[in-house]
């Protein structure tokens, strides 16, 4: 099966976890390569890590369409192709 190499440039959620009198509402701007599963018009998910037999993923990252602000394709990934 063939699937999209991507960078995702994207806007995160971010918080502290201790007492601050110093409010950062900066935006947390993050870039993300994987290999695309899925695009919907709510948002894309994509994975680091594919077993090619199954054609199943591990630690799949699900992004908001709201919170992307480009994404870029890469390169097609084929089965057993390194090229």
């Amino acid at each position: 099966m063939k699937h999209e190499l991507v960078l995702i440039i994207w806007e995160d959620a971010h918080s502290t976890d201790e007492w601050t009198d110093e409010i950062d509402s900066n935006p947390c701007i993050c870039e993300t390569i994987g290999i695309l599963i899925k695009e919907t018009e709510f948002g894309v998910s994509i994975s680091h890590t594919r077993q090619v037999e199954h054609d199943s993923f591990c630690c799949v990252l699900h992004i908001p369409k709201s919170c992307i602000k480009s994404m870029v394709y890469l390169k097609a990934v084929q089965d057993g192709n390194r090229s």
